[in-house]
């Protein structure tokens, strides 16, 4: 199941993000809680595969998803698939948190995942008649008529707090309460429960001893269906309203609702991941995105005289004032309501470390990046640099970019994005011409954007006719502003210290096959010998190695107690370049004795591993393979996008009125899926 696949991945860019190897985490208490609940893999599986496979059970066994992580990472605390529907990822972190408490994990990894692979699952869906027929979700809206599937995987890393601050971690919020019931016999088996909901609401604030009039936004389970938004604001209204308010407290509107599905769709058992995540982002960008599709309120939804307003624009977040006119840190609630009755619901609150103990260092940096093969090290390179550039929004080089480097580079991401081989696209035949739509125009906007410190607007791009023209105009811009090379501090333009992107690629990335180090003094040095490694020169303070050798050439001479011993008076010596090349070849290196144990510099997040996307997908039996392709040969796939959109269409409304079968539409729209 792609979704096992999906999730280890994520697992990993996690551990990353926290800024942790994972082989320092392995055979600890570490607690796995993961949201899921399709199987549609399975379903595929049983009826297009060649029977039986050794790996089926165990490849498509939801148990199995967390028992995958933990097995993979050798993570010895508990490790449990939850399926509360719709509620699913928000109870995982619930009970990821109840385990760090109660100490049978010291650390948490807590998510959830939800792929559409079988159209029969969405069908149904649309049968129970909660999916919006205009594909838009309308969350509080007048016109809400349902929900829009959506998919995909999040997981994050859970950890005591004071933990997290000794570690210098980088924390993105901390949790302040949490807590899942269930609604109990309500008018349906699927109906909410008001008073349910407003009951787990209160009992979480009152045991986390959090006013709910220190709550400024609540990010809403807003599925955008008629009757259940209003529903959900009447729990809202009935916790808030249980609790008596501060002397002095000024109750007009003073705590925004919103729901990111409006936005990306409804993740389903995945869907409490994305409320949280985007809490966790308003928090530390200040600001609240708009819920969309908002033009006229549902009449059943009554917020005059309440705390509450729709965030129906995109606005900054305003931190509350106690009595005394003290701010009081963003606070926010997250709700997850499943469609049997299971409810959650979690209180998040910002951090801050304040002043920065961490002091920079009057000496040259190392960067050091690693990835499993050279192609995937140069992709890290310059994913850093485009991370370094969006940081900066500057130019990034001091060198001259050729034009035929760029058309290279640049067909070699449109046919990444349009999934084509690069043989196929010729530098002078129209773009338009190679099936670009918005979102591909977009993407392969940002790339270059970020790849040449560009501002190409979407106006520009259409008048560019060929890759040709494009990069042509791209390296003109490039070089007129080559000799503006930035000289400001990183520091107070990003945030983040030169010595905090080096201490985090230190300590916190496993170290891999293929390595480059970088020594430098400060971030347009860095950013200058970056993208000559990129464009194939080398600047002095570049090394790069492989460890492959390490063994046979050079354990002899840097491995054991003396070894060691040497490495350890290079760093005494503050000696960057040795200690660089030492890495290169496969010499442990000691960073966190670099630094200072009351000044070691924060971890911050950096780009992850880039993960080679390698397909794996079912093997079709003959005699499906053969009904494929001859139904690829028919008029229908002999003739335009559109008019295929319109077959899937009418297949799908032969299913719900019964004409078909529901067997026999997937059938039909999956071997349509698989040719398209």
């Amino acid at each position: 199941d792609p979704q096992h696949r999906i999730y280890l991945q994520e697992t990993w860019k996690a551990i990353e993000d926290a800024g942790y190897k994972a082989s320092k985490l392995s055979g600890k208490h570490i607690g796995v809680f993961t949201g899921i609940q399709f199987n549609d893999y399975r379903q595929l599986l049983m009826r297009h595969s060649d029977g039986a496979h050794a790996f089926a059970g165990t490849g498509n066994s939801q148990a199995l998803i967390s028992n995958r992580v933990s097995h993979y990472f050798n993570f010895r605390g508990p490790s449990e698939s939850i399926d509360t529907a719709c509620s699913s990822s928000l109870v995982a972190i619930h009970r990821a948190v109840r385990s760090i408490q109660n100490g049978e994990s010291e650390l948490a990894v807590a998510g959830g995942v939800s792929l559409l692979l079988d159209p029969v699952t969405h069908m149904y869906t649309d049968k129970l008649g909660i999916l919006s027929r205009d594909g838009r979700c309308k969350t509080f809206d007048k016109l809400a008529d349902g929900y829009v599937r959506g998919e995909g995987a999040a997981v994050l890393l859970l950890k005591p707090l004071q933990a997290a601050m000794n570690d210098r971690d980088n924390i993105y919020g901390v949790l302040r309460g949490t807590g899942e019931n269930h609604g109990g016999r309500s008018a349906s088996l699927t109906a909410p429960n008001p008073e349910a909901q407003a009951e787990l609401i209160t009992s979480v604030y009152k045991h986390a001893d959090i006013p709910v009039d220190t709550i400024s936004y609540i990010e809403a389970h807003g599925t955008g269906t008629e009757l259940g938004d209003p529903i959900e604001i009447e729990g809202l209204k009935k916790a808030f309203g249980s609790f008596e308010p501060h002397p002095g407290k000024n109750h007009d509107q003073y705590c925004g609702i919103g729901s990111v599905k409006t936005n990306i769709g409804h993740l389903e058992p995945a869907s409490g991941m994305p409320g949280l995540i985007k809490v966790l982002l308003s928090m530390k960008y200040k600001t609240l995105p708009a819920t969309l599709h908002v033009k006229e309120l549902n009449p059943y939804i009554q917020l005059s005289g309440t705390p509450f307003h729709i965030v129906n624009k995109t606005m900054k977040w305003a931190r509350l004032k106690d009595r005394k006119g003290n701010e009081i840190p963003r606070r926010a609630g997250v709700s997850s309501f499943g469609f049997g009755g299971a409810n959650a619901h979690v209180i998040v609150e910002e951090f801050e470390y304040g002043q920065d103990k961490a002091v920079t260092a009057e000496r040259d940096q190392i960067i050091v990046l690693s990835a499993k093969t050279k192609e995937r090290l140069m992709v890290k390179a310059k994913e850093l640099t485009a991370f370094l550039h969006e940081e900066l929004s500057v130019q990034f080089s001091h060198q001259e970019v050729q034009e035929r480097d760029v058309q290279e580079a640049v067909r070699e991401a449109a046919a990444g994005i349009l999934r084509l081989d690069t043989a196929n696209i010729d530098a002078k035949t129209p773009l338009s011409e190679f099936g670009f739509d918005p979102l591909a125009y977009s993407r392969l906007i940002s790339y270059i954007n970020q790849m040449y410190g560009t501002e190409i607007s979407l106006d520009i791009f259409q008048e560019l006719m060929t890759l040709s023209e494009l990069c042509r105009y791209i390296s003109s811009v490039r070089n007129r502003s080559a000799d503006k090379p930035y000289n400001g501090n990183f520091r107070e333009k990003s945030g983040i210290g030169l010595e905090e992107i080096a201490y985090t690629l230190q300590t916190g990335r496993e170290p891999f096959e293929c390595r480059l180090a970088i020594t430098c003094s400060n971030t347009g040095d860095l950013l200058e010998k970056l993208n000559g490694y990129i464009q194939g020169s080398r600047l002095q303070g570049v090394y790069e190695g492989n460890v492959t050798d390490f063994d046979s050439l050079y354990a002899p001479l840097f491995g054991g107690p003396e070894g060691h011993a040497y490495v350890q008076s290079l760093i005494q010596q503050n000696k960057p370049a040795k200690l660089a090349q030492l890495w290169t070849i496969g010499c442990e290196i000691s960073w966190e004795d670099l630094y200072e144990e009351e000044l070691k510099p924060v971890k911050r997040p950096l780009p992850l591993y880039p993960f080679s996307k390698n397909r794996h997908w079912i093997h079709l039996n003959k005699d499906e393979a053969q009904k494929i392709e001859a139904f690829s040969n028919t008029e229908l796939h002999n003739s335009n996008k559109d008019t295929a959109d319109g077959e899937i269409m009418s297949l799908l409304e032969k299913a719900q009125t019964g004409e078909m079968n529901t067997k026999e539409t997937s059938e039909l729209i999956e071997e349509l899926l698989f040719h398209e």
